[in-house]
């Protein structure tokens, strides 16, 4: 099987368009992260992954996030954490893009020509190994778009 591709446990044959990975926290961090934080680290890799070209539709697995419960020493700012929610969250070191596609299989439209999803992602390390079995858990024709090629 080519290196660009992912068999499904359906069968269904994935092409791998692009994938992009990146450390999470490749920025300047003030402090530790939090709730917030994260949250506008998933929702600007749903941003990106959206304005990837050949992109119909995107959909986001939901990272799993580590919360660190320990209040600051400070009673104060112990305080503060608690009513804003601002204790520690850790996301996965890696975020990832993939923009998928199939040719064929299932389409409602017989006029289409495949199926495409752009997929975004957290994982632990770089690398295709857990790319691949996050993109496998994915409910393909769930989330996936038809499409037709620009050329047909």
């Amino acid at each position: 099987m080519p290196a660009n591709t992912i068999r499904l446990n359906s069968g269904q044959t994935l092409y791998i368009e692009k994938l992009i990975q990146s450390q999470t926290y490749s920025f300047l961090l003030e402090g530790l992260p939090n709730n917030k934080l994260n949250n506008g680290i998933v929702d600007d890799l749903k941003t990106r992954g959206s304005s990837e070209p050949l992109t119909v539709t995107t959909f986001l697995l939901e990272p799993e996030r580590r919360k660190d419960h320990r209040p600051p020493r400070d009673p104060d700012k112990a305080l503060v954490a608690a009513r804003l929610g601002l204790y520690t969250e850790w996301l996965p070191r890696i975020s990832s893009i993939a923009v998928l596609y199939t040719i064929g299989g299932k389409l409602n439209d017989p006029t289409m020509d495949g199926k495409s999803l752009t997929l975004c992602f957290f994982q632990h390390t770089f690398g295709i190994e857990e790319a691949t079995k996050l993109i496998q858990s994915v409910e393909w024709d769930r989330h996936a778009a038809e499409f037709r090629h620009w050329y047909s």
